[in-house]
């Protein structure tokens, strides 16, 4: 279930938020792999990845739906929202983008954890602002 997706128009600068209704990332450790990933629509309409959350400009948030009474313990509960945000470089160029979260999710406590995928709506990334001569 998608809380907030990106605005449609962002510029070079601001920061793209997606949030989800997400399981707990230790369902699936993702170890050398990505739960969130910023995609660009090529000239062909295909989607190619240009930033995965190792990269420190992409951020990945998970927030447990109840929060522990103590930090060391486990997590009352396998769900709760995982967010994505993307300090957009100044650099980056115009075009269409989109980001997609990865997962996995309980049915219950020690049940089998299903993977899931959600995408968000696309979003256009404006031309960068020039400098002044």
């Amino acid at each position: 279930t998608v809380i907030r997706q990106p605005a449609a128009e962002v510029r070079q600068g601001e920061t793209v938020r997606f949030e989800i209704v997400a399981g707990h990332p230790a369902n699936d450790l993702r170890l050398q792999d990505s739960y969130a990933t910023v995609e660009r629509q090529t000239a062909s309409g295909e989607w190619t990845p240009v930033v995965e959350d190792r990269a420190p400009e992409l951020l990945y948030f998970w927030k447990p739906q109840v929060e522990n009474p103590v930090a060391i313990e486990p997590p009352l509960s396998s769900s709760g929202s995982a967010e994505a945000a993307w300090a957009v470089p100044g650099n980056a160029p115009a075009g269409t983008y989109r980001i997609r979260m990865t997962g996995a999710s309980r049915s219950q406590p020690g049940g089998a954890a299903q993977g899931y995928e959600v995408i968000s709506d696309s979003f256009r990334l404006g031309e960068p602002i020039r400098d002044c001569p």
